[in-house]
């Protein structure tokens, strides 16, 4: 049986439960880089962290981490630079191209998201609203603070391997002959 609920109580409590013991190796989609890792943990569940960098979207990403045996389900994740619209639960605001968070829960099953930077998550320089790309500095940071905040022990030194470089982007060209990527 999933076990979303004492997860997520333990990865709010952000005390190191949680490790990564592996290096992140990336694959290439025909889309996105990704990896997944599988976390180590006291409560015995196949946790995966894992990580998304889309070519359509280079200035957005999401780290998140799910249950091996819930694959459709995300118990935490960290949309980087709004990957997505989104609204906050009780006021309803809205997040447009902004970095939020998402915790499962049997309520609203992460319709709504949380400011990275409210309590208790230790504050975070974002750089929002950028169409720069993420960078492999960024995205390397993001993962950091996101394992640190959910108690997931994460040693870049050992465990980070840098994002590969995106494929060249592909032009079609328009009827009046420019060139669309």
């Amino acid at each position: 049986m999933v076990n979303h609920e004492s997860v997520v109580a333990a990865m709010m409590n952000a005390k190191p439960r949680f490790q990564i013991t592996q290096k992140i190796t990336w694959r290439t989609k025909p889309a996105s880089f990704e990896f997944q890792l599988p976390v180590k943990n006291e409560f015995g569940e196949p946790l995966v962290l894992g990580g998304v960098v889309k070519f359509a979207r280079p200035q957005a990403g999401s780290i998140w981490v799910r249950n091996e045996k819930d694959r459709k389900t995300q118990v935490v994740r960290l949309c980087i630079r709004g990957a997505h619209t989104n609204k906050r639960g009780p006021d309803r605001r809205k997040w447009k191209g902004e970095s939020h968070l998402h915790h499962w829960n049997a309520a609203d099953l992460m319709k709504y998201a949380t400011d990275p930077i409210q309590p208790p998550w230790p504050p975070v320089d974002w750089i929002e609203n950028s169409f720069e790309p993420l960078s492999d500095i960024d995205f390397k940071r993001a993962l950091s603070v996101f394992c640190q905040m959910h108690g997931i022990t994460f040693d870049p030194s050992q465990h980070w391997d840098s994002v590969p470089s995106r494929p060249d982007e592909t032009f079609v060209l328009s009827p009046a002959g420019e060139e669309i990527p």
